[in-house]
């Protein structure tokens, strides 16, 4: 799964940093203006016989955007409401991250996707979102 989400993420033009959420932020130079970050990824496989019959993929990933430390999440002190995070960062991370269940083809089956807002991540102080994903193989 981590090769999938890679690849989907190189297509779209993404940066990408896999690796334990606490070392995500340790290396994040890129010119990116979306990164996704995955965590390490949980795979049932089920056998039948001696033959794998399907296998279940669980786990996290974050689509984020680097954010203005000092902006407000929305309208609040007297600020346009497009101006704030959610409007310049999130809602775009949340519109982006759909694109990864588009990429799929036919070898996989979306059983769950959990979507979390992310504000204010990290020393770089990033925002977006948050999926958790169980996803099967379709043999």
């Amino acid at each position: 799964m981590k090769e999938v989400l890679e690849r989907i993420a190189r297509v779209e033009g993404w940066g990408f940093d896999y690796g334990r959420r606490d070392f995500h932020n340790l290396d994040l130079e890129n010119d990116k203006t979306f990164t996704l970050f995955l965590d390490p990824v949980e795979e049932q496989i089920f056998f039948e016989g001696n033959v794998v019959r399907n296998r279940i993929y669980k786990g996290r990933c974050m689509l984020l955007m680097c954010s203005e430390y000092d902006r407000v999440y929305d309208g609040q002190v007297g600020n346009a409401i497009t101006e704030g995070r959610y409007e310049r960062y999130i809602r775009r991370c949340k519109e982006e991250v759909m694109k990864i269940p588009k990429s799929f083809c036919y070898d996989y089956e979306i059983q769950q996707w959990r979507m979390v807002e992310v504000i204010n991540l990290y020393d770089d102080n990033y925002d977006g979102v948050l999926v958790e994903f169980q996803i099967a193989t379709v043999l």
